[in-house]
This record gives C-alpha cells, sequence and structure tokens, in this order.
C-alpha cells in the first residue's frame, strides 16, 4: 500500500516506458485521499504522463467524479450530455458508433483544454480496444531544430468539423447549447505545470494560420510522426477495474477500434488552462 511519511505520501510506481506511463500500485481511489496522496499523484501524473489503476472494482461514476475533483473543477464534455445520475460523466459506448479511433489532445476545439482526464472501464470486449498514449514533451524535444522553427511560434485552428464529430454524434447524443466548436492555439505551448515546451496538435487540427492547407497538412503530418513514434508511447490493455488518467496538457491518445463486442468506458475530465505559446505576447 502507498507509504506516509513526514505528511507525504510514498507511492508504489512501476514504470511502462522510458517516456511515458506507470502504474501505481496498492492505492484505493475515491473522493476520500489525503491531500498528501493527491499531491504524489500530481507529481506521478506530471513525471509520467499517463498512470494506470488495477483492480478499481468498486469506483462508481460518482466516486470517480468525486476522485476527479480532488484536481480541479470537473467539466462535462462540451458537446455530449453526461448519463442519467452523473453531473459530468463522458460515456463512451461503441454500440452508439463513437469510436475516436484518431491521435488527439482532448478538447482542442475550445479555447481552454482539459488538465486531466480519468477514465474507467465499464464493460470491455474479449480482445481489441487497447488505448496508446504519446508523450507530446518528449516529441518535441525530439523534432530537428529545422522543424522546430517552423512550428514555434505558429497558431492553428482547431474544429470539431476537421474531427468529424458532428457526424460521429448526430442522432446519438444532444449537443450542449452555446459551446464553441472552433479554436485557434499555438502549435507549440508551454506546460503550466511543468514548465515544457509540447505539441498540440491531433484530429481537430485544421490549418496553421497565415499558411496554405496543403502546407500545413505536410507540417502537420511530419510533427505527428514524431509524436507517434513508440519510443514516445505506451500501449495499455484493458481489463475489468482497470482505470487511467492522463496528463492532456502534454499527451495525445488513441483509442484502437480493431474489436466487434461491446465496449463502454466512462470518462471524466478535469478543466484545464488556455495554451500559452512560446511567444505569450501572441496569444
Amino acid at each position: 500500500m502507498a507509504v506516509q511519511t513526514e505528511g507525504k505520501t510514498e507511492l508504489r510506481i512501476e514504470r511502462l516506458t522510458p517516456r511515458i506511463g506507470a502504474i501505481i500500485h496498492d492505492i484505493r481511489l475515491g473522493g476520500d485521499l489525503s491531500n498528501a496522496a493527491v499531491d504524489a499523484l500530481r507529481e506521478a501524473l506530471h513525471r509520467y504522463k499517463v498512470i494506470f489503476f488495477r483492480e478499481q472494482f468498486d469506483l462508481t461514476d460518482q466516486e470517480q467524479e468525486a476522485f476527479a475533483g480532488l484536481f480541479g473543477t470537473t467539466t462535462a464534455h462540451p458537446l455530449v450530455k453526461p448519463p442519467k445520475g452523473t453531473k459530468t460523466v463522458f460515456e463512451l459506448d461503441s454500440t452508439n458508433g463513437l469510436r475516436v479511433d484518431g491521435w488527439h489532445t482532448d478538447v482542442t476545439y475550445q479555447e481552454r483544454l482539459s488538465y486531466a482526464s480519468v477514465l474507467r472501464a465499464i464493460e470491455l470486449p474479449s480482445i481489441g480496444g487497447d488505448t496508446l498514449w504519446s508523450n507530446t514533451a518528449t516529441a518535441y524535444e525530439g523534432l530537428p531544430d529545422s522543424l522546430k522553427r517552423m512550428i514555434d511560434h505558429a497558431y492553428a485552428r482547431h474544429s470539431t468539423d476537421e474531427a468529424g464529430m458532428p457526424e460521429k454524434l448526430s442522432g446519438v447524443y444532444d449537443r450542449n447549447p452555446g459551446i464553441g466548436s472552433e479554436a485557434v492555439h499555438p502549435v507549440v505551448h508551454v506546460v503550466p505545470e511543468t514548465g515544457e515546451p509540447a505539441i498540440l496538435m491531433g484530429f481537430a487540427f485544421r490549418q496553421i494560420l497565415g499558411m496554405s492547407y496543403p502546407d500545413s497538412l505536410k507540417i502537420y503530418e511530419m510533427v505527428q510522426a514524431h509524436v507517434t513514434r513508440p519510443e514516445n508511447t505506451v500501449r495499455w490493455r484493458w481489463a475489468k477495474g482497470d482505470v487511467a488518467m492522463w496528463f492532456n496538457h502534454s499527451t495525445q491518445h488513441y483509442a484502437t477500434a480493431d474489436y466487434t463486442e461491446r465496449r463502454i468506458m466512462h470518462r471524466v475530465s478535469i478543466d484545464g488552462a488556455i495554451p500559452v505559446g512560446l511567444n505569450p505576447a501572441k496569444t
């Protein structure tokens, strides 16, 4: 179990790759964790980018919301109403046709990014349905200097239209009124919690401002090739009772759509920040 020493909680951590991902052992998630435990988990989240917890069989929707709320204000998905009895749960049910099988940072089509999200497995296929995460800070670090110079002070438009979200949600979910579905962000932003520069792209990316669409697409493909390099990624094979928490400010993720049986996941997101670029005067 987690050990408490001098007001601090020492977690039992199993790293999964050198650059991203760790399993946190011997901790029961819920809204009653101590401040010291939350501080330790936050530190692990910032360091490993995505952290996993096994055998959380007793975690309910309400406890999932309460746990996420220890890290900040939980927010409902901007385009999807939460299930009955919950306030901010986003249900991803494969039978509704909602399979987000593309690399992305969450809600880049909004002015504010999510800080982090907590994802819980509800129903799983017998095989397939893994999720991958990438470290967008180490991806930026590994870019050639010539490519860094092209994107360091660039800004791009992100839109739900490019992400295909309206089509995926049409006839299934009700859109919350008054929520913007397009935003402009720096291509490279400074992660507020760590000070790291990180790439801000994903499938809602539309076009770099002041650049043609074909040229924007070429740069997008070059940068994303680094984001999704195996060295920058971790892959998680889900089991009943699994929970994942990822640092949305410096990750992208991808849910594989290689399964035929039903898959249901419940996600709770935590409000984050408006991205700030390497040149703050332009934000």
